[in-house]
């Protein structure tokens, strides 16, 4: 980190954190750590001076969808423990977000809601979502 802060390349530095966040999501499946790290490139990136402003522009976009993703199933996720139906609702929009694999792993999404519908011994709609899984 302090290798790309003193050369000034914070559009690496942005590199760098989006492939942890990947990492913490493929690897761990912390969405909470990915969350900070893709929010840690997006700022980098807002810092950086690049000289495609276009390609910089984009990158921007592309990060913020996919943190805006990130963050409505971290917050479903949390709010589980207080009402579980609104949480199982929230993935299931989630879902039918076009680029929601660009920021989350659909079958996490999809294993979420599966081991809620198990909890509750509801196992015709648990395998509904293993189906749609498949699909």
């Amino acid at each position: 980190i302090g290798f790309y802060t003193k050369g000034r390349a914070l559009d690496s530095l942005s590199g760098f954190y989006d492939a942890c966040a990947m990492v913490e999501v493929d690897e761990y499946q912390n969405y909470d750590k990915a969350l900070g790290a893709l929010t840690e490139a997006y700022k980098c990136l807002t810092k950086a001076k690049m000289k495609n402003q276009t390609q910089q522009e984009e990158k921007l976009a592309a990060l913020k969808t996919r943190i805006t993703l990130m963050k409505k199933f971290v917050t479903a996720r949390r709010a589980y423990d207080e009402d579980k139906d609104e949480a199982v609702k929230a993935c299931q929009v989630l879902l039918e977000e076009p680029e929601l694999d660009s920021a989350v792993r659909v079958g996490d999404v999809f294993g979420f809601m599966i081991e809620h519908y198990a909890k509750k011994e509801h196992w015709k709609a648990a395998y509904a979502c293993m189906e749609e899984m498949r699909a």
